[in-house]
């Protein structure tokens, strides 16, 4: 059964661009939880198998900040892939204290299951919406992540894969987006009109 929901409403708190963003993630994660019930993995370990394929090799710490989560709490998640078959640890040629995590081919059967559970979240959340606004939504979200993201960022890998597999280019947002520079000198010629 479909809720129906009311329109935006910009003078309203809980309709602010931070507010809406976090409730549609977080329902997002939701749902998708739901339907991944049931399933070999838990939630916590499909979302680091999804991170491990779309950024293969990334050092443990790295993920772990990427996940936003405790070192020792991805070391448990890392653990019960890898009994599965479907991530191996490789030591880091650079600092042989640290680890990489790489999927195997093994992960392949998983990763098209979560993406199929993703699929179907996606469709749901975006009913109702023409796939032009649709296409132009996203592009926005993936501008707005280009824009927050500082070059120092854990989440700013130049290329990889989006939940659903389709390849992203983080360098191509960044053309399309004004620079920082642009942005901040044409706000202030604004505010001294």
């Amino acid at each position: 059964m479909r809720t129906i929901c009311r329109d935006y409403t910009a003078d309203r708190p809980q309709d602010s661009l931070g507010f809406l963003l976090a409730d549609v993630s977080r329902l997002m994660r939701r749902a998708f939880a739901r339907r991944f019930e049931g399933n070999e993995l838990t939630f916590a370990q499909a979302r680091v198998l999804v991170y491990v394929a779309r950024s293969p090799g990334l050092r443990q710490v790295e993920l772990a900040s990427r996940l936003e989560i405790q070192p020792i709490t991805l070391v448990r998640l890392i653990d019960g892939l890898a009994v599965r078959g479907l991530v191996e640890r490789r030591v880091d040629p650079g600092d042989r204290r640290a680890w990489r995590v790489y999927p195997t081919v093994r992960a392949q059967g998983s990763l098209a299951s979560i993406r199929r559970v993703g699929e179907s979240v996606r469709e749901d959340a975006l009913a109702g919406i023409a796939p032009a606004r649709a296409e132009a939504l996203l592009h926005i979200l993936a501008s707005m992540r280009c824009n927050l993201a500082s070059e120092s960022d854990d989440d700013n890998d130049k290329a990889g894969e989006d939940e659903d597999g389709r390849e992203r280019d983080r360098a191509s947002h960044r053309r399309t987006a004004p620079s920082k520079a642009r942005r901040t000198s044409g706000a202030a010629s604004r505010q001294a009109k």
